[in-house]
C-alpha cells in the first residue's frame, strides 16, 4: 500500500504531499488538482511496473500525456521511501524535431518522443533516476521488487454510461480479468459480466440479486448477442418487458460496473474519478460499501477524486484529504480534513461530507483552513 505520496512539477502539482489510507478520497473545488493527483499516482504505478506498451486496441495509455518536463515523485510503501525523477533527454528529442536543443517540447512532440510508431514506449527519449530509501542508498533486489509489487499495476477508471452501453466482445480465457475493461471509461462491460458469469456463476447471481434489491423493477440481467462476435446488456423487468442497453438507466450501468470489480483480479491501486456520477444518492453508499469490501478482501488500495459530500459521508476522517489551489503560482495544496481548525467540535455537529459542504466556498475552501473565516 502507498502510505505517502509526493509530486513535484507535475501539472498543477508544484509540490504537494498526501498521506494515504487503504481507501482514501480527495475532495475540493474544481481545478484544485484532484484528477491530476490521481494521474500522477497512475504514472508512477506504470513506471514502477515498466509497463510502457501502448495497446491501441485497448486504448489504455501507459503514461498520462502530462508526463512532464522534469517531474519528481516520492512515495512511501511499507515504510520504505522511493524517489523517482523523470526528465527528457534533449539529444533524443531533438533528433525527432527541428527544435533547438534545450527548448522544451510541445505536447505533440513530447508524445512523439515517448510513443514510437510500433506502439511501444521508447525509453531512450527520457531518463529516469531511482533513489530507494533516500541518500542514493541501493536497495536489495527483494526489497525493490516488494515495493514495485505494491505499486503496480494501477488502474484508473472514470466510468462513462455511453461506454458501458457499448456492445463488447468476449473476454478470452487467456486474459486476466484485471484488464477486462477496454478503457478507462468502462468499455467492454458486457464482456466483463459474461466472464464473471462463466467463471463464477454464484458471483454473477449475487450481482443480480443485489440489483433486484436496489432496482425493484428489474427481475434479471441478461447478456444477449449483439452480433456474431459481440454481446450486449439487457434487463428484464418484473412485468417481463425487456430493456435494451440503450434504454438502461445510467445508475444501473454504473452499479453493474462497480459490482463487477469484486470479481476481477484486483489491481494493487484502483484510482476512481467521481464514482458518484449518474448514481441516485441512495446508491452512493452501496457503491462505497462495494469499494470498501474490495479493499478488505483483496490487496487493493482505492483512491477517489470526488465532489460528493455523500461519498465523504461514508468515509472516516483520516480517509479524506481536502485539496485547494488558490493560484497557478502556488499550485495545489493538501490538508487532511481532520487537521482543519476545530475539526472535533464541528464534527460533532456535521456529518463528514456536510462539514465539507457547509464550509466550502466554491473557490478555495478557505473557511476550512483559515481560523478567522470559519
Amino acid at each position: 500500500m502507498i502510505e505517502r505520496f509526493r509530486a513535484e512539477n507535475y501539472g498543477c502539482l508544484k509540490n504537494v504531499e498526501v498521506k494515504l489510507t487503504p481507501i482514501h478520497a480527495f475532495v475540493g473545488p474544481n481545478d484544485s488538482g484532484k484528477s491530476t493527483l490521481l494521474h500522477a499516482i497512475r504514472t508512477v504505478c506504470q513506471l514502477a511496473g515498466d509497463k510502457f506498451t501502448l495497446d491501441p486496441k485497448r486504448r489504455i495509455a501507459p503514461f498520462d500525456p502530462h508526463l512532464p518536463w522534469g517531474a519528481h515523485f516520492t512515495l512511501t510503501a511499507s515504510g520504505t521511501d522511493w524517489s523517482y525523477s523523470v526528465y527528457p533527454t534533449p539529444r533524443s528529442i531533438d533528433r525527432l524535431t527541428d527544435r533547438p536543443i534545450g527548448q522544451p517540447p510541445t505536447l505533440q512532440e513530447d508524445l512523439r518522443c515517448k510513443i514510437g510508431q510500433s506502439g511501444h514506449m521508447n525509453r531512450e527519449p527520457f531518463a529516469a533516476s531511482e533513489v530507494l530509501g533516500g541518500a542514493n542508498r541501493v536497495q536489495p533486489p527483494a526489497e525493490r521488487l516488494a515495493i514495485m509489487h505494491q505499486m503496480s499495476p494501477g488502474r484508473l477508471l472514470r466510468l462513462d454510461a455511453a461506454a458501458l452501453r457499448e456492445p463488447s466482445s468476449l473476454v478470452p480465457p487467456s486474459h486476466f480479468l484485471d484488464i477486462a475493461f477496454g478503457d478507462e471509461r468502462g468499455l467492454g462491460l458486457a464482456g466483463v459480466l459474461h466472464a464473471v458469469r462463466e467463471r463464477d456463476p454464484e458471483a454473477f447471481a449475487t450481482i443480480v440479486r443485489r440489483v433486484r434489491d436496489l432496482f425493484p423493477a428489474v427481475a434479471t440481467i441478461s447478456l444477449p448477442a449483439a452480433s456474431a462476435s459481440t454481446l450486449t446488456i439487457e434487463a428484464e423487468l418484473t412485468d417481463r418487458v425487456r430493456v435494451a442497453a440503450e434504454q438502461l438507466s445510467d445508475g444501473l450501468l454504473y452499479y453493474l460496473a462497480f459490482a463487477a470489480l469484486r470479481s476481477l483480479s484486483p489491481p494493487a491501486v484502483l484510482l476512481l474519478e467521481e464514482p458518484e456520477n449518474g448514481l441516485h444518492p441512495a446508491r452512493i453508499a452501496e457503491v462505497v460499501r462495494v469499494l470498501r469490501n474490495l479493499v478488505e478482501s483483496a490487496p487493493t488500495q482505492v483512491l477517489i477524486a470526488t465532489h460528493s459530500p455523500l461519498v465523504i459521508n461514508e468515509l472516516n476522517p483520516e480517509e479524506v484529504t481536502v485539496l485547494t489551489r488558490s493560484s497557478v503560482e502556488e499550485g495545489t495544496k493538501a490538508r487532511p480534513i481532520k487537521d482543519t481548525p476545530n475539526f472535533e467540535k464541528r464534527a460533532g455537529v456535521y456529518a463528514l461530507g456536510e462539514l465539507w459542504l457547509a464550509y466550502c466556498d466554491g473557490k478555495d475552501e478557505s473557511p476550512l483552513f483559515d481560523e478567522a473565516r470559519r
